[in-house]
């Protein structure tokens, strides 16, 4: 990443170099999501792998086991809002014994990552 300056002294960031490994991937970084009437505020950034696939976009996030899809990353985007709502709210309506292993891992996640949840 190259940070420049133009003439009034405003700064920008330019991709120096681009990846062609297959271990190499583009993620989104958000401190919150929104979705619905719910405002869900994390306690550091998380971030989500984002690809494309085909002509649609897909964001994903392998921790909290949640993807979602889109024909542009604006609907990816708002499509991954909806599932990180609905499957915060899902995993924490059952109790854990009624979790797979990796579905209570994720619950732990969610329930870590998340500072707090508020209306908008």
């Amino acid at each position: 990443m190259i940070i420049t300056t133009d003439t009034k002294g405003k700064a920008s960031k330019i991709v120096s170099e681009i990846f062609k490994d297959n271990d190499a991937t583009l993620s989104l970084k958000f401190s919150r999501l929104e979705s619905g009437n719910n405002v869900y505020l994390f306690r550091y950034p998380v971030l989500f792998q984002i690809s494309q696939e085909g002509d649609g976009t897909i964001i994903e996030n392998e921790q909290l086991d949640i993807f979602a899809a889109g024909k542009s990353i604006a609907e990816a985007k708002s499509e991954l809002s909806y599932q990180f709502d609905h499957t915060y709210k899902r995993l924490n309506e059952l109790k854990d014994a009624q979790l797979s292993p990796k579905l209570l891992l994720a619950k732990e996640y969610f329930n870590f990552i998340i500072k707090a949840v508020s209306n908008k």
